[in-house]
């Protein structure tokens, strides 16, 4: 186009120059979440100027064409790459023409701001904003009361925040100790990421600026079978495509000859129990499938038994012979040095069970 006097306001307004005729020599339109505004002129002898647009995400684009002089008509069109027509506004005269909520894929596209023939010189202000698109499903949960589980130690996939989905939640249970990885990458903007406890307090928080991927890296040793909550979170006022992968790796476990495996979350400085001394323990017991059945913790009393003398499951015995006071371990126990193929009650035959242990006294 001719020559527009005139320099950028703010990044949202400015008035621009030098514009393509043609789609070779568009001229770029930096358009994203937010709306933006530029003027220019067409005349006589310049009636095209041609914009490019090349979001990066799925989005929902909105144009408005105005200011157009009394004496003056000019029309948008939208084109894709291939220079097929996508939509248009042909109203007549000086009337604003706009196209609303127009999706378009992730790409390059084109504008064409045309004034009509014998039409007047015009100035005009294009204003354009491309919010990323939801996708057209909700896959997460939007809460702690329905955050969806996650079912495998690894995943990844994509999904999105924004104000018409602002939260993500997602929860799994670790059976037992081990370090968990969250990742989000490929942002479209700025979101927030954050890991939670069983009682939705806050262990760790990853809340980078702008596009900047987010991690948490975390290792877990809470309670066996404990659940924890991941929140993909908008910043404020954002819209954000995300991709996520994720992953939980389990502590080093220790074998013994009988089977027996566990997992040493702290080493207690106390005595180490002899055969025949009374130990004081809290526990909390599950099954593999994450069913807690026993807790003393749940019932704030410790429990007590005479060391080595088969007075619990012979898991129990070997587990904890080995442990000082102030330790805490997790224990593996195969259904031969626990309740064998009968199991016990809520117990099933043939049951592995992890027992989550920590030695609080030792007396006689």
């Amino acid at each position: 186009m001719g020559n527009v006097n005139g320099s950028c306001i703010e990044q949202k307004y400015c008035m621009a120059r030098n514009l393509g005729n043609t789609f070779q020599t568009a001229r770029p339109f930096q358009v994203g979440a937010t709306l933006r505004t530029v003027r220019a002129a067409l005349s006589s002898q310049d009636q095209v100027d041609i914009w490019k647009i090349s979001p990066k995400v799925k989005s929902s684009l909105n144009v408005t064409l105005n200011g157009i002089s009394k004496k003056a008509n000019a029309d948008i069109a939208l084109f894709n790459s291939a220079g097929r027509l996508i939509k248009s506004s042909t109203r007549q005269g000086n009337k604003a023409e706009t196209l609303s909520q127009v999706p378009l894929e992730a790409g390059t596209f084109y504008l064409r701001v045309k004034l009509q023939r014998r039409s007047a010189n015009t100035r005009y202000a294009l204003a354009m904003s491309a919010a990323p698109s939801p996708p057209s499903s909700d896959l997460f949960g939007n809460s702690f009361e329905t955050a969806t589980q996650l079912t495998s130690a690894t995943g990844a996939g994509n999904e999105f925040v924004g104000n018409s989905d602002p939260n993500d939640f997602l929860k799994f249970g670790a059976l037992v100790a081990g370090r968990f990885n969250f990742n989000l990458t490929g942002l479209s903007d700025d979101a927030n990421l954050a890991l939670y406890d069983n009682s939705r307090n806050l262990i760790v928080a990853s809340n980078n600026p702008g596009t900047i991927s987010e991690t948490l890296n975390q290792r877990l040793t809470n309670v066996a079978g404990s659940t924890y909550y991941v929140q993909i979170a908008q910043a404020p006022g954002k819209e954000a495509n995300y991709s996520y992968s994720y992953s939980f790796v389990t502590d080093s476990i220790t074998r013994t000859a009988s089977g027996l495996q566990y997992i040493d979350l702290a080493i207690g400085t106390g005595a180490t129990p002899q055969t025949g001394q009374t130990v004081t323990v809290n526990y909390t017991g599950i099954l593999l499938n994450g069913t807690k059945f026993d807790s003393s913790r749940d019932r704030n009393q410790p429990f007590s038994f005479p060391i080595g003398q088969g007075r619990v499951i012979q898991g129990w015995d070997e587990g904890l012979s080995t442990m000082k006071v102030g330790s805490r371990r997790q224990l593996i126990i195969p259904a031969n040095l626990a309740y064998g193929s009968s199991g016990n009650g809520i117990i099933p035959g043939n049951a592995t069970l992890i027992f989550d242990v920590e030695v609080i006294g030792i007396s006689g």
